[in-house]
């Protein structure tokens, strides 16, 4: 077993025998392996094309924040941008889920809090425009598709996982709306019929700092098929102190499972032994990347869609990501070929 690849907090079934000197030789090992599944409760499959959203790292309040690329989604699912073709298809998004850290560490002010409460009683603290300015944005969301919102490391809310939903209180427009729900982190929902669990990235990002795991959607798939989706809790991953109860536990198979704020998207299905389906997703930065994966509930297959501005100029461009994967995923995961417009370049 290699040590730096070990995840501390993780479960496994070692094979071997014991040897003269009194050590054990592990000869096979492995995870315990994927949980039962829940079929669906529906009576008849999805026929239709269904799509969940999920966005992430949008870092509101950051410097260098451009609002563009995030108004253009939001002016596409509330449907007032793109062509006829555009607006039929992004009706069918059904949900967004908004996987943490929507405002930027920026707005995070530690030098603020050490200084004298009369040198700083008159500044405004810059996670309040912030969350003023999400706000805004959930508003326009909410008034057409339901919107999830996680917390994020970063976002106003509890440090120690799993962290609480965020103060409705914060989001005084988008609140009164009935499809507006502020979630906790980690989160698990039933879409449909289609079970989705996920996080805001902190367990696979902790489990990169201290191993030398890089792959997000390999690593998820470790703590997947260990059972435990936050196995470095609380060791190095600050968590809640659960005496009879650890939340983490996995007691049953999502059909979907993603972690979000990650360096680069990437998605794989993961199969069990009783035939177990599991589509696991890594979720990139919306402030880096531009991205937004769309997950089809029909067939479960997903793919990024990025917004992008073109400097100097008054057109738009939205074209979908072509995905890099190997043979074997690309068969697991069906893509989708959208062409927005057909005047558009691809």
């Amino acid at each position: 077993i290699e040590t730096k690849d070990a995840i501390t907090g993780t479960i496994i079934c070692a094979k071997g025998h014991e040897t003269a000197g009194g050590k054990f030789e592990v000869e096979e090992w492995s995870y315990c392996g994927l949980p039962a599944q829940l079929t669906s409760e529906l009576e008849e499959p999805i026929k239709d094309d269904k799509y969940v959203a999920i966005i992430s790292g949008i870092s509101l309040g950051d410097p260098q924040y451009d609002p563009m690329p995030l108004q253009l989604f939001v002016d596409l699912i509330t449907g007032q941008l793109g062509s006829l073709k555009d607006q039929t298809f992004y009706s069918k998004v059904v949900r967004l889920i908004v996987a943490g850290d929507s405002l930027s560490r920026h707005t995070r002010d530690s030098a603020g809090m050490k200084q004298a409460k009369y040198l700083s009683n008159k500044v405004k603290a810059a996670s309040i425009s912030a969350a003023q300015e999400l706000d805004d944005v959930l508003t326009q969301l909410v008034s057409c598709i339901f919107v999830d919102l996680m917390p994020g490391q970063f976002d106003p809310a509890s440090l120690a996982l799993p962290q609480q939903p965020l103060h409705r209180c914060i989001f005084p427009q988008a609140a009164q709306y009935t499809s507006f729900q502020s979630v906790t982190n980690p989160y698990e929902a039933d879409i449909d019929g289609i079970t989705f669990l996920g996080t805001s990235g902190q367990n696979i990002k902790n489990i990169h700092q201290y191993t030398g795991h890089r792959d997000s959607t390999s690593t998820a798939e470790i703590t997947l098929k260990s059972r435990h989706i936050a196995p470095t809790c609380p060791d190095t991953l600050a968590c809640y102190p659960y005496e009879d109860d650890d939340p983490f536990i996995l007691r049953d198979c999502p059909h979907v499972y993603f972690v979000g704020n990650q360096d680069k998207y990437s998605a794989k299905m993961c199969t069990g032994d009783q035939g177990q389906r599991t589509l696991i997703i890594s979720i990139p930065k919306f402030f880096n990347s531009q991205q937004v994966v769309l997950v089809n509930l029909k067939d479960l297959s997903c793919f990024p869609v990025s917004v992008a501005t073109l400097v100097g100029s008054d057109s738009m461009e939205m074209k979908e990501c072509e995905e890099e994967e190997e043979e074997e995923d690309m068969e697991a995961i069906p893509t989708v070929n959208i062409l927005p417009d057909d005047d558009m370049d691809e």
